[in-house]
């Protein structure tokens, strides 16, 4: 009897270990179907990208975007993450900010805002587009750009006088004087040695008070022309005066 129980008790065991075996196995043959089948359904592309539709873009092309974005043209609209491309955007200095839209089924939207030509920057023999944050946005490639006021300059920049070279700009443009020619010298300097060259006029206009140094200027540029053809500069350093150096004379 007792030999009998025991080997009952071992075909129950065995037999249990056959159901276990049975069901690891099935539950690892499923899992290798479900993994497999998430991989072929993650790969089929159900909304492949068909469009993408950009809003303000000025400077850049719309190829040029995608390019940075590095789309190749098969992607899926389900599968992209858009602050990815949106990272790959923001890394041309002519982005300032980007938004980008999933329309399904076909179409992706992008709407940026560009950064805007604010000056020239010339060191040496090369010439850089910049922003009014004194960013490099592009380097001129023999295009003319003469409506752009310029930042010249042949050692060093000096952070903070180049910094007052783009206030002086703005300056110039809040006056009402954007429509002259306007080159500033003297960034590799201290502030006080600032000099802007205005429709070929050249005036030491020193740190700080742009308005105010802009503004006398204009009160007395139609009388300087009256007595003097040509002038050597005209420094508006000084509070409350105009020095004018003639070619041959200083008369203040």
């Amino acid at each position: 009897m007792r030999r009998s129980s025991n080997m009952r008790m071992s075909i129950r065991r065995n037999s249990q270990r056959r159901r276990l075996r049975l069901r690891l196995s099935c539950l690892l043959t499923a899992s290798c179907i479900l993994i497999v089948g998430t991989f072929l359904l993650y790969r089929q592309s159900f909304f492949p990208i068909k469009e993408v539709v950009f809003y303000g873009n000025k400077h850049l092309s719309e190829e040029e975007m995608k390019g940075l974005m590095g789309l190749r043209g098969n992607e899926d609209l389900m599968h992209i993450e858009c602050n990815v491309l949106a990272g790959r955007l923001l890394r041309s200095p002519w982005i300032k900010s980007v938004k980008i839209r999933k329309q399904y089924p076909h179409r992706l939207i992008i709407k940026i805002i560009e950064a805007e030509p604010f000056a020239l920057l010339e060191t040496g023999d090369k010439v850089f587009i910049i922003d009014e944050e004194g960013r490099k946005l592009d380097k001129l490639k023999g295009e003319s750009a003469q409506f752009l006021p310029v930042i010249s300059h042949t050692g060093s920049i000096n952070p903070s006088t180049f910094s007052e070279a783009v206030s002086l700009i703005k300056a110039v443009a809040d006056i009402g004087m954007s429509g002259k020619q306007l080159k500033i010298t003297g960034v590799d300097s201290m502030k006080d040695n600032l000099v802007m060259e205005l429709d070929g006029t050249v005036v030491r206009i020193g740190d700080g008070q742009y308005d105010e140094k802009l503004t006398r200027f204009l009160e007395l540029e139609s009388e300087i022309k009256k007595r003097w053809e040509t002038v050597a500069y005209i420094d508006l350093r000084f509070a409350n005066r105009v020095v004018v150096k003639p070619l041959k004379e200083v008369i203040e």
